[in-house]
């Protein structure tokens, strides 16, 4: 398939790195190919990426109104140059060897390449935020959030690269956890994916000297107080 979409194709190059099938939750298979051998030869991109907290920070209360925008494959989205193309070559023991023509998901500078073009086509355009290939909209009434839409939605009818939504898989299952000891406090957010629990993020802080006299009993209530407002912009609106 991937070699039908023009995303990969033979190569006969000096490079190749070993891969590995991880399945997808639609029980498919997707081909993870390791590239820590190419990352320490690839020279780091130093393009600021989007941070999540600045992002939620950024969400007006006054906003009622939200769309998610998921992009098809977002980094396929993204052509190699030429030039460089035989560098991600990859092995499998019944195809043989094949190369990237798109930005493939391991190498570190794949967040960069999809999140700089990403930048410049959303320039100028109000209530749009964006992390990687995860695109929001935002508004406070339905009359100018299908203003916003309509010009995300022209500026994206570029490149055919919308996700049709999952509505099967039901609502995102988040856990959180919080610890607290005679110096520091800490909380942990996550998410659970097919069963498996993925770290969405950490947040932790000193003790000041008053806190540090604390009971366990109050220790315990600051570190919950401290992950409440730390992520807040998670759980607000959630079911306990």
């Amino acid at each position: 398939e991937l070699e039908k979409n023009k995303i990969i194709r033979p190569s006969i190059g000096p490079y190749s790195a070993p891969v590995i099938l991880v399945p997808k939750k639609n029980n498919d298979l997707r081909l993870v190919v390791d590239d820590r051998a190419l990352n320490k030869q690839v020279v780091s991109d130093q393009f600021l990426l989007p941070r999540i907290d600045e992002i939620l920070d950024s969400i007006s209360n006054k906003n009622k109104i939200f769309t998610s925008l998921d992009l098809t494959q977002g980094y396929h989205q993204v052509k190699i140059a030429e030039g460089d193309v035989y560098k991600t070559a990859f092995s499998t023991t019944e195809c043989g060897s094949y190369e990237y023509l798109r930005v493939p998901f391991g190498l570190k500078t794949s967040s960069s390449a999809l999140c700089r073009p990403l930048l410049h086509l959303l320039r100028g355009l109000n209530n749009i935020i964006h992390f990687v290939d995860d695109v929001i909209a935002m508004d406070k009434d339905p009359e100018d959030h299908l203003v916003t839409l309509a010009k995300a939605l022209e500026k994206f009818r570029e490149e055919p690269i919308l996700s049709l939504p999952d509505f099967q898989t039901g609502q995102l299952v988040v856990t959180t956890g919080t610890d607290a000891s005679t110096k520091r406090i800490g909380a942990i957010l996550s998410r659970i994916v097919n069963g498996e629990e993925r770290v969405i993020a950490y947040a932790s802080r000193t003790l000041t000297p008053v806190e540090s006299n604390y009971s366990a009993t109050q220790l315990e209530l600051l570190s919950i107080i401290h992950h409440m407002d730390k992520f807040r912009h998670y759980l607000v609106g959630r079911k306990s």
